[in-house]
């Protein structure tokens, strides 16, 4: 045996070197948000949160039903929050996957949780639906305290907005509302320090939002590192999924810094380039105030846009890092990988993430010498350097289709443009912009409503359900209506008048405030962060906004927002001024602030036009319907800012309202380029490009929109570009014959002021064009490979060829892929699966062969050709060794193989037996197998099972649901699939008596994966493992080796006597029916049991033993009963529940026990007690059974109070003594 034990220690004192340079952590980001900010039917103080909002629609309750005769939501909430991941998320899947990272120094992840969805799971877990309970934030307790080996939280419950609110585009005051709001619930819910951190929503950040962060109490916020690569001075500009899919940087966002190490991807179009290790290092980011100047500094963290992307969508390893993060990485300033995504949607929300990818990454991770940790103990330990202040482009993740990060939103705001000349059109509509109008507006009245009342309380902002006053309520409807995923889903159902229900009921609460025109009005206009159009004006545009093409904007660009005021607006303003070296350093703030100085010029101020912006669909689109019509709508402001090129602008708006009160909006940057007039010049160039017979005629035409102009036109007929110095156009010409090569013909026109078209581009063959085949290496595993073919000269599908384009054929037994390509233009190709996914442009007009992982073409078959076979590899699982009871065993083989076997020791051949399905051994067997084609034969391979005898074991489950069917499913934890006869649901487990305890005996024999069920219907454990004899106790999520608690054939002492008066109901018998009985499990058939009046007084009675806890309804053998009641300690009904029940005479000096208080309590409970009896046995139990106080106890002035410090729960109060028995339930 060789000694390995110094090779492990030296490899663990490498890798510890390592280790110093790269870290990793995560971000669980969760969100749901209020699905109808409609005020509550319960507490109309307040809107309505999930449950409520269900339970109007599903009753078909007139509340929620509008103008369109529907009832809202229109979203299946019982389908969204009981999505079995989403359950575990909400509540415990966290904390089981930060658990699985304990062995690991510093091994924990961010969560983040908003405030809408505590919200949102409290009143489920309240109810106890959709497999929701109380207590459910205990679990991020407990992990939030767990520590890193420097005493940091393992799981970092970091900052966020209360409902989602993209930071960038609200209003300072809106953030901070959403901000101060956040912590209290978070706080309140979870207990101890707040996070240092935030989570922008989205990833959304802008360096405007500083400031308020800071002054918040934050120090560092996660960023998207494709907002620092953008910024980078050496940034590649390469069109397409890999590189720029939206508009270029612009360059008032440059530094001076290069990336150097630049690599690049992209995953399901989401993609971009990186540079290391700038992308993956936490730098510092700044504000200066415009008005004083003062710097707010910050740590920025970036999160990897690219891998986070994979992370939360499929499995994946450390290969990205080895190669493209690590070797550039440096101990002084070290890399973090932040893998950062929903925590609750797609493959990132399920077990085999939290189980399984998590802790298989981290330590995947460790092994490889890195350190997976925690933002905060990652800067704990590596402090940014007070010098490293970099530059961060506004936008988002790359997450959101068609918005890819784009440093304007465009997802949650698109722009009121052109389509034709891409220029800002002033009669646009969106229903984006239209939400924004609509929020603007009713914020306004809002701020007034505050800034009046003096104040507000940030608890009853949160829940203003008692004494809450105007402007209170005003903020508590209005923040609902800044949530971002209302827009992000656009025209889907009622997403779109969401924020018009939620801004109309704020207005309402605001104008009982201030009324509708209040005299007293200190408050400015609320005016939204102002937009630009075109983003690049002078320069390059690109992306969704221009159908993906390349397109030349013009120079002159319009400033456009949303303004309003409830006393009206006096004047709107747009100020701009010009840089005068054309840079904005971030080592001074000449730039940043509203007054001049050396550097800039003075302000220049244009009037904007204002104009009512439509409350309807003015487009009449179809998908949209806004039936509920906004209070109060903003207008549109716009100006133009023209004639400039070549120079970076600051620029601002300032509204000023008719009571005086002014607002200036933060300023902004943008570098305008090269002079390019919004005056256009058309140029057109026939015939189109394409193969001809023989000789063409070329006629060129152009014209302008500048007045009284002249235009020019120049060409070149030999593929360069032209310009001034081609040759002039005067007439028609003949180009070309039947013998003649390609000819590539470039046209230009200029008018007299300098404006000129775009260069048109001609390629012309003639004769025949030979056909060829192209090849595609299916290196994704794609189910079918389609290529798409299209005019290379003006991008437009080839006949025949609409996307995704032709299926292409499959090459033999091989990756590859052909098509044949034979048209009469100069061909682009596209290779796609036809669902998302597809390669960057390509052009080839001979035969190749394309690789797709590579993106590189080759002029012959690079590897895997079709047509050649390599020798067979023989592979067998699983490997032979010991097996209990018997074993399955699978035989595979590549390049057509035949596979020959024999289970007797003998050496096999191609005289052997054949192998065609899977082998099961349930005795010693040594196997021995072969594969031959037509290349040759594979190596023997031989494996020896030695099947010893099959052990049984029993699994009990806790039916803390009270499922209707218990069932177990039993699958092979290596292939994830049923075991023979365990199709889901599995098979039904037996009651252990009349106890909440199910069992089965299990006799198979595989590595055994374990899921209880409820046949079905929705509710599940998570994926469990059991090798012997277990209890598995639903409540809190662990087996037992005994059981714990509750068991079969316990005896509680416990019993609650029902009474029910049949005086004036009068009927001939009285049937009680009972169910979901606590702690012991009862059960009775309808109509039920019938009660007795034992004193002959009308009060009829029955008696439940082990029983505290009861729903039930009255009866005449089921005939004219009661509705569901529930009842915890003795009860007297009288058509109610009653504390002093009629014709029963109290039992002399009996005690008598109040209602508790306060209820809920914090760490203490009450009771007035009076009668003689004043020393009594009280024991307190959760509702599960668990004993959490038992003592004798006596009063003291009346009062008795008893201390008890619990977790947040519903708990039973049982008081026992010679003249009393009775169980209380209170609240914590």
């Amino acid at each position: 045996m060789k000694n390995t034990n110094l090779f492990l220690v030296l490899l663990f004192v490498y890798s510890g070197i390592v280790a110093q340079q790269v870290h990793t952590s995560y971000l669980w980001h969760m969100q749901q948000p209020n699905y109808w900010p409609e005020k509550s039917k319960e507490n109309p103080n307040r809107y309505q949160t999930v449950l409520e909002s269900h339970n109007l629609k599903t009753s078909g309750d007139s509340w929620n039903i509008y103008d369109d005769g529907i009832s809202h939501p229109l979203n299946n909430l019982e389908e969204i929050f009981g999505k079995y991941d989403r359950v575990k998320a909400y509540q415990y899947g966290p904390k089981n996957s930060v658990q699985t990272l304990l062995g690991l120094p510093n091994g924990g992840a961010q969560v983040n949780y908003s405030g809408c969805l505590i919200e949102n799971v409290n009143s489920l877990g309240n109810a106890g639906v959709w497999g929701y309970s109380q207590g459910w934030e205990n679990n991020f307790i407990e992990a939030k305290n767990w520590k890193t080996s420097g005493g940091q939280p393992r799981m970092d419950l970091t900052g966020f907005t209360f409902h989602h609110a993209l930071a960038p585009l609200i209003s300072e005051r809106a953030l901070r509302m959403e901000l101060k709001t956040h912590k209290l619930i978070m706080t309140e819910t979870f207990g101890g320090e707040y996070s240092k951190g935030f989570w922008p929503a989205e990833c959304s950040f802008s360096e405007r939002i500083i400031k308020v962060l800071v002054e918040e109490g934050f120090q560092w916020s996660v960023v998207a590192n494709s907002h620092l690569s953008r910024t980078l001075n050496d940034y590649p500009l390469d069109y397409g999924t890999s590189g720029v899919n939206i508009d270029p940087p612009n360059a008032a966002d440059k530094v001076a810094t290069n990336g150097q190490n630049w690599w690049k991807g992209q995953i399901d179009g989401r993609g971009g380039t990186f540079a290391a290790p700038y992308c993956y290092q936490a730098h510092k980011a700044q504000y200066i105030d415009p008005e004083t100047g003062q710097a707010y500094k910050m740590d920025v963290v970036p999160m990897a846009d690219l891998l986070s992307y994979q992370n939360g969508f499929s499995s994946m390893g450390t290969g990205e890092i080895d190669a493209n993060i690590a070797p550039f990485s440096n101990a002084s300033q070290p890399s973090i990988v932040l893998l950062a995504h929903d925590g609750d949607n797609a493959w990132g929300g399920g077990d085999s993430y939290y189980q399984e990818s998590v802790p298989g990454f981290a330590n995947e991770a460790a092994s490889k010498g890195y350190d997976p940790t925690t933002i905060q103990q990652f800067l704990n330990s590596y402090p940014v350097p007070e010098s490293d202040i970099v530059r961060v482009e506004d936008g988002s993740w790359v997450n959101a289709a068609n918005d890819w990060g784009h440093p304007q939103f465009i997802n949650w705001l698109w722009p009121l443009y052109d389509t034709t000349d891409y220029t800002f059109n002033p009669d646009g509509w969106t229903e984006d912009a239209r939400n924004w109008a609509v929020i603007t507006a009713a914020e306004n009245y809002v701020l007034t409503a505050e800034d009046n009342s003096g104040g507000v309380d940030l608890a009853k902002v949160i829940d203003p359900s008692f004494g809450a006053s105007n402007a209170e309520k005003a903020w508590h409807f209005f923040l609902p209506s800044l949530t971002s995923g209302y827009m992000y889903y656009g025209k889907a159902i009622d997403m779109e008048v969401k924020q018009t229900l939620a801004g109309n009921i704020a207005i309402e609460h605001a104008k009982a405030e201030i009324g509708d025109a209040p005299e007293q009005d200190n408050t400015p206009p609320s005016v939204f962060i102002p937009q630009r159009f075109p983003y690049n004006p002078g320069g390059k545009g690109f992306g969704p906004i221009y159908a993906y093409q390349e397109v030349q904007n013009t120079s002159d660009f319009h400033v456009w927002t949303f303004a309003h005021d409830v006393n009206g607006l006096a004047s709107v303003e747009l100020k701009y001024r010009t840089d005068n070296d054309g840079v904005n350093p971030i080592s001074d703030n000449v730039n940043d602030v509203y007054s001049t100085s050396e550097g800039v010029s003075s302000w220049n101020s244009i009037s904007m036009i204002q104009k009512e912006f439509p409350k309807g669909n003015v487009t009449q689109d179809p998908e949209i319907d806004l039936f509920i019509e906004p209070t109060a709508i903003a207008d549109l402001c716009y100006a133009e800012i023209k004639g400039l090129f070549n120079v970076l602008v600051d620029y601002y708006v300032e509204a000023v309202d008719t009571k005086g009160n002014v607002f200036k909006t933060p300023i902004q940057h943008v570098y305008v380029g090269e002079f390019n007039s919004s005056d256009q010049v058309t140029l057109t160039v026939t015939p189109d490009s394409g193969n001809y017979d023989d000789t063409i005629e070329v006629v060129l035409e152009a014209s302008t929109t500048s007045v009284n102009d002249g235009v020019v036109v120049y060409y070149t007929i030999d593929g360069s570009d032209p310009d001034q110095s081609s040759t002039e156009y005067s007439n028609s010409f003949d180009i070309g014959n039947a013998d003649s090569e390609p000819i590539i013909l470039k046209a230009i026109a200029f008018d007299e002021d300098g404006n000129s078209s775009e260069v048109i581009t001609r390629n012309y063959t003639f004769g025949d064009l030979p056909s060829y085949s192209i090849h595609f290496k299916n290196t994704s595993n794609w189910s079918q490979v389609y290529v798409y073919a299209f005019d290379k000269n003006n991008n437009a599908a080839l006949p025949g060829w609409n996307w995704p384009g032709k299926l292409m054929t499959k090459e033999q037994d091989s990756p590859w892929y052909i098509t044949t390509i034979a048209e009469s233009v100069e061909v682009g190709l596209v290779f796609t699966n036809g669902n998302g996914e597809q390669s960057d442009d390509q052009f080839r007009n001979v035969d190749g062969w394309y690789v797709y992982s590579e993106n590189i073409w080759y002029d012959q078959c690079p590897s895997d050709c079709p047509g050649v076979l390599g020798l067979p590899e023989l592979s067998v699982t699983p490997l032979g060794g010991s097996y209990e009871g018997s074993v399955s065993v699978n035989l595979s083989t590549t390049n057509q193989g035949v596979i020959y076997y024999t289970i007797d020791g003998s050496e096999p051949s191609d005289s052997s037996s054949l192998y065609q399905n899977e082998l099961i051994f349930t005795e010693d067997t040594t196997l021995r197998a072969i594969a031959y084609n037509s290349s040759g034969q594979s190596s023997i391979i031989s494996e020896d099972y030695n099947i010893t005898e099959a052990q049984s074991f029993t699994v009990y489950y806790r039916n803390m649901s009270n499922w209707n069917d218990v069932y177990v499913y039993l699958f092979d934890k290596n292939t994830n699939q049923p075991l023979p006869g365990w199709n889901w649901p599995g098979r039904s487990m037996d009651r252990e008596q009349s106890s909440q305890w199910y069992s089965f005996l299990i006799e198979e024999n595989a590595d055994i994966g374990i899921v209880f069920n409820n046949n079905n219907n929705g509710g599940q454990s998570y994926d469990l493992m059991r090798e012997v004899d277990g209890w598995y106790d639903s409540s809190t999520n662990q087996w037992y080796d005994q059981c714990p608690t509750a068991c079969p054939g316990d005896v509680s002492d416990d019993e609650l006597t029902i009474h029910f008066n049949n005086n004036n109901t009068n009927w001939n018998s009285v049937t009680l029916y009972y169910w979901e009985t606590t702690p012991t499990s009862l059960t009775t058939s309808w109509p039920g049991v019938q009660m007795t009046d034992i004193d002959g007084d009308g009060w009829y009675e029955y008696t439940l033993s082990g029983v505290t806890c009861a729903k039930v309804i009255f009866s005449i053998n089921g005939e004219q009963q009661t509705g569901d009641l529930e009842i915890c300690g003795e009860g007297w009904y009288d058509n109610g529940w009653v504390n002093e029940p009629l014709n029963k005479e109290p039992e002399k000096n009996a005690v008598r026990i109040s209602s508790p208080y306060p209820n809920p309590f914090k760490d203490e409970i009450n009771f007035n007690i009076s009668g003689e009896d004043r020393s009594l046995s009280v024991t307190i139990r959760d509702v599960k059974g668990g004993l959490y106080y038992s003592d004798v106890i006596s009063s003291k002035n009346g009062v008795i109070s008893i201390p008890l410090n619990v977790t947040k729960g519903i708990y039973f109060v049982k008081f026992s003594g010679k003249t009393i028995n009775k169980v209380v339930k209170i609240i914590k």
